[in-house]
């Protein structure tokens, strides 16, 4: 039976919030392989992706829905 990721959905979420919300997700709320939903903004990923990378997490973006980040797994 496969499990469903946990998924941080971003959409109406305010850019200058994005942080707080990523904090809470992966570190309050302990989440680690999960599905982030970015929509089609180029900056929400920026803002996102920066931030993983920053926190040492490995990621990609599937190539048939470029608004989701797959995260896979912190590297600490």
């Amino acid at each position: 039976m496969k499990k469903d990721l946990p998924t941080l959905d971003l959409h109406g979420v305010a850019h200058r919030d994005v942080l707080n919300e990523l904090y809470e997700f992966y570190f309050w709320e302990g989440n680690g392989d999960s599905i982030i939903i970015t929509g089609k903004s180029q900056k929400m990923k920026d803002i996102v992706i920066d931030w993983l990378e920053d926190n040492d997490y490995v990621y990609n973006i599937p190539f048939n829905n470029d608004g989701r980040i797959m995260v896979h797994e912190r590297l600490v």
